[in-house]
């Protein structure tokens, strides 16, 4: 409804019809989804929606991309924007000109810096444009600086009410190393409390919903941070529509195991032993029944074929035990036209999307890292196929987990307290007879659900890969011509690698190369993966056909 007394006075009377975009500021952290997350989780209930933002600060926190557009109905002459209130001194603000013609936009940047001493709460000021003869408008700042959740013996906790569409929030303080936390938020009643994360590089996390429970015991909502991001992290409670207010608590599970040294790198010969020793330190949370393995990735991977018509769905069920640290999964078209557009979704043991790729061509990878154990599917939708023959596709997926290292044997405390510290020793013993050049692993330490991992880099004399030789293609019949079918294309390239192998060499051993072949633009076109036998220095060749060189290479 217009108020057309209040518009008719307003251009009758002398001042200025003057405003500005946005015409508020609520400082906070911008929200971006985490690597391995394809579908926004939560903020429907939380922040932002349409601008994927925190309104919250830590100490130290900056708030610097914001633009503000001012704009007036009459020439100014004189005009100066400050900063007045309790911010102050922590806002940076740019100049507008002196002089703005009539009916002229100018923009203007400012950008907040909470000072480390800065105390929760909230602090207000405010933004005046104004000229020599009056005060035009001002833009509201506030500023919400959140509060320290303080760890003590690897624990934090809090507790707070909040009612309607209230929000609280806190900071956790992470250090370079930590191998995780786990944030817990439990209430009693029929309120609905949510719970979320949002790491100092702004990746966003809502709590997961299927650790929640409605029993006697009342309400959980927990979200488990492996290998965080160091730094402050905000950790937002934030009530949906409570009619009542609402007590919870908020409890903070923080691990992490210092070792000196941090990592073990040694160069030595097939049959030779050598021992370590680390100094660990448990900087987070006691940790009982610890105990110590060599470890080795391994990874396997697979390939099938499909094809998918307009709107229709392919899929393909994947197994994920407790051993799979990360499974991976991309699609290779032979779409060279870029005319269809593929869905690529990995789907959860509950049937949720957990991540989601929409484009033309290529796409991937994907990848869940610990994937929970089950029943995983990876599915291709056709959103757009041209043509009735539909569109035909390739999926690749690997699979990464842990195999035992034998090499490795070890001996370490059982048990750690908070700021406990204790030795572990290492002894590493290399087989007779070894045909890789360099070994990699981990010390695994592992206590109940939580484990942390030294890196072990072992470096065998002997054996060398010198590196790509020589390349080529191939003549298969010898006469002259290398396209076979006269359709421009090379039918085969080979690839020489050299291998050194010492004079004292142990009798000949099977060796095992493997690589990729890649694009201009670092995309796969082939994964290389040949076994062969050598009694002494020489090249060994790889072909890769021209046929999937075509197929796969973008450039």
């Amino acid at each position: 409804m217009l108020d057309a007394l209040a518009s008719y006075e307003l251009l009758q009377n002398g001042s200025n019809i003057c405003g500005v975009v946005p015409d508020v500021w609520n400082a906070g952290r911008w929200a971006y989804l985490p690597a391995g997350k394809g579908v926004y989780v939560g903020l429907d209930t939380g922040a932002d929606r349409p601008q994927k933002k925190m309104y919250a600060l830590a100490p130290g926190d900056e708030d610097w991309n914001l633009r503000f557009v001012f704009f007036s109905d009459k020439d100014l002459e004189g005009v100066k924007n400050q900063v007045q209130g309790e911010v102050s001194g922590w806002v940076s603000i740019q100049a507008l000109p002196t002089s703005i013609q009539a009916n002229d936009q100018k923009v203007f940047s400012a950008s907040i810096a909470v000072p480390e001493d800065a105390g929760p709460g909230l602090y207000n000021g405010s933004i005046d444009i104004s000229t020599e003869e009056e005060r035009l408008m001002e833009i509201p700042i506030s500023v919400n600086v959140a509060a320290p959740l303080s760890v003590n013996g690897g624990v934090a906790n809090r507790t707070g009410l909040l009612s309607g569409n209230g929000w609280d929030y806190y900071y956790l303080e992470t250090i370079s190393g930590s191998a995780e936390f786990q944030a817990t938020l439990s209430w009693q009643g029929q309120a609905n409390l949510d719970l979320f994360l949002l790491s100092p590089t702004s990746e966003y996390y809502a709590g997961d919903p299927s650790n929640g429970s409605e029993e006697s015991d009342g309400h959980r909502e927990s979200g488990r941070i492996q290998s965080p991001t160091s730094g402050r992290w905000l950790v937002a409670v934030h009530s949906e529509n409570a009619s009542e207010e609402v007590g919870y608590r908020l409890d903070i599970e923080y691990f992490m195991l210092e070792s000196e040294p941090r990592r073990w790198n040694l160069e030595t010969g097939a049959g030779a032993s050598a021992q370590a020793q680390f100094a660990l330190h448990n900087v987070g949370k006691s940790l009982e029944n610890i105990s110590y393995s060599g470890v080795i990735d391994s990874s396997t991977s697979e390939e099938r074929e499909g094809s998918v018509q307009h709107k229709e769905t392919w899929e393909w069920a994947v197994n994920a035990s407790n051993s799979t640290n990360k499974l991976s999964a991309t699609l290779l078209t032979d779409d060279k036209t870029n005319s269809s557009e593929l869905a690529l979704v990995m789907e959860n043991p509950e049937g949720q999307p957990y991540d989601a790729l929409l484009g033309a061509g290529d796409l991937g990878p994907l990848e869940v890292s610990s994937p929970e154990s089950g029943t995983w599917k990876v599915k291709v939708f056709g959103n757009d196929v041209r043509g009735d023959e539909g569109q035909g596709f390739r999926i690749l997926l690997k699979s990464y987990g842990q195999d035992p290292w034998s090499w490795i044997d070890t001996d370490g405390p059982a048990r750690l307290e908070s700021n406990q510290s204790g030795i572990l020793t290492a002894n590493l013993t290399i087989p007779e007879r070894i045909a890789q050049a360099r070994r990699d692993g981990y010390i695994k330490i592992s206590s109940e659900s939580h484990s942390f991992e030294i890196p072990v880099s072992v470096t065998i004399s002997g054996t060398r890969l010198e590196g790509l030789s020589e390349e080529n293609v191939t003549d298969r019949d010898g006469d002259g011509l290398f396209d076979l079918d006269g359709d421009g294309l090379f039918e085969l390239l080979t690839l020489g690698f050299g291998v050194n192998i010492s004079e004292d060499a142990a009798d000949p051993l099977q060796y095992s190369l493997k690589g990729v072949l890649t694009d201009c633009n670092g995309s796969r076109i082939e994964e290389l993966d040949k076994r062969f036998s050598l009694d002494q220095s020489g090249i060994v060749s790889v072909d890769i056909r021209g046929t999937d060189i075509w197929r796969s290479g973008e450039c």
